[in-house]
């Protein structure tokens, strides 16, 4: 559905080509078709995946929430796994949340 909605929105690149199976049924029997496309005029370009929404709620989540119930959320079992997410903010916007944070009257 997402490449779907990529595809209607005029987002595919374009460029990705492949092979994919379509499952027929003859004389009672199904086997699988290979059918050829390009993303230029089929929804299945390679750019777009659900794992990129996430990506991009995590990312957006970490303006207003740590990264304790970020990990919460998000369902992962290590921190550091969910640190991955840190890498995307800007130096001064994570400046800006350690010198706002409640845990700075311990300092």
């Amino acid at each position: 559905m997402c490449k779907e909605v990529a595809f209607r929105a005029g987002l595919n690149c374009g460029y990705c080509e492949g092979e994919y199976a379509v499952y027929v049924m003859r004389k009672g029997l199904s086997h699988a078709d290979k059918r050829s496309y390009c993303c230029a005029n089929s929804p299945r370009c390679a750019d777009w995946y659900l794992h990129k929404f996430r990506h991009t709620f995590a990312t957006n989540m970490l303006q207003s929430v740590d990264i304790r119930n970020l990990q919460v959320l998000l369902g992962h079992k290590n921190i550091s796994t969910t640190e991955k997410y840190l890498k995307t903010m800007r130096l001064e916007q994570l400046r800006e949340k350690v010198e706002n944070s409640s845990l700075t009257d311990y300092l």
